[in-house]
């Protein structure tokens, strides 16, 4: 409950537009780290010979649902505001992380085979 030093009385439909409205904040809170995880997504798919825009969309929802999810973590944490930035690291690091290039050749200790199998 949030103390606002009155009751707040809501119907069905005021909920449901104000949970439309929260929800869209906190997509709009995570727009900086998931669009740069959808831009690699993309990317990734284009040079894998497959559709961009499916890719790039599912690793938005990705991003996003990881940045809220962080954000959350930040608040539980009682970081206050800092959790809005604390949310967007771990998208950011995993659009630095990713590849977006074409697939690299696998290493020589990778594609070698166990001792046993000659």
């Amino acid at each position: 409950m949030i103390p606002l030093g009155f009751e707040l009385n809501l119907s069905a439909t005021e909920q449901a537009v104000l949970l439309v409205v929260v929800g869209l904040l906190a997509t709009a809170a995570a727009v900086p780290a998931s669009v740069p995880l959808a831009a690699v997504g993309a990317l990734r798919a284009r040079f894998r010979g497959r559709g961009a825009t499916g890719n790039g969309l599912w690793y938005w929802l990705w991003g996003t649902a990881l940045s809220w999810a962080t954000m959350i973590g930040g608040y539980q944490l009682e970081l206050g505001w800092w959790s809005v930035p604390f949310g967007w690291v771990p998208g950011l690091v995993a659009a630095w992380v990713l590849p977006p290039g074409p697939p690299r050749p696998l290493r020589w200790e990778q594609a070698r085979r166990p001792v046993g199998e000659r």
